[in-house]
């Protein structure tokens, strides 16, 4: 089933979306970015994408989320036109600071799965595994930003990287 990361956004979100009454927080944060990057498939020169995601707390630092993006892809020169796309993520994250702590940045690493891109999949093949770096940083205590560097691979070869920016709440 293809919708399964739409399901788990549903899900999450109402954790995403503040503090219970009794004051304590949700282990969840929410997310809206932007970005692109380049490719290293000749048909495509770069990618542009908006995404949003939710991750959830499990453990004290390890996450699952998902995403869900817009991603616009560029042709080379010579190339037919590729067409907009959507993708869905399913998100395992190592946070290397506890959600408790309060500290400003908070760095992160996740490990994706690309379940249901069309064009990566008419590019790629059937699954599509990604690897990121990023960080928060936490303006307010419900609110910041978050900066990510993620690369997708297929077949354990590097088919693209993408830089975003947004804004992070929990």
């Amino acid at each position: 089933m293809k919708a399964h990361p739409l399901i788990l956004l549903w899900a999450l979100l109402p954790a995403a979306a503040g503090e219970s009454a009794g004051g304590r927080p949700y282990p969840a944060h929410g997310f809206v970015a932007c970005g692109g990057g380049p490719h290293i498939e000749k048909a495509i020169a770069g990618t542009l994408v908006c995404q949003a995601g939710v991750e959830a707390f499990v453990m004290r630092r390890l996450t699952v989320g998902a995403d869900v993006g817009v991603e616009r892809y560029f042709s080379a020169a010579g190339f037919p036109r590729i067409p907009t796309g959507i993708r869905m993520d399913i998100l395992l994250g190592w946070h290397f600071v506890p959600r408790e702590s309060g500290g400003k940045w908070a760095p992160f690493l996740l490990m994706g799965w690309n379940t249901s891109n069309r064009n990566a999949e008419a590019v790629y093949g059937q699954g599509v595994v990604s690897f990121s770096a990023g960080a928060h940083y936490w303006v307010r205590r419900r609110a910041g930003l978050r900066f990510e560097f993620r690369s997708y691979m297929a077949y354990w070869k590097i088919a693209h990287a993408e830089w975003t920016a947004g804004v992070a709440l929990r």
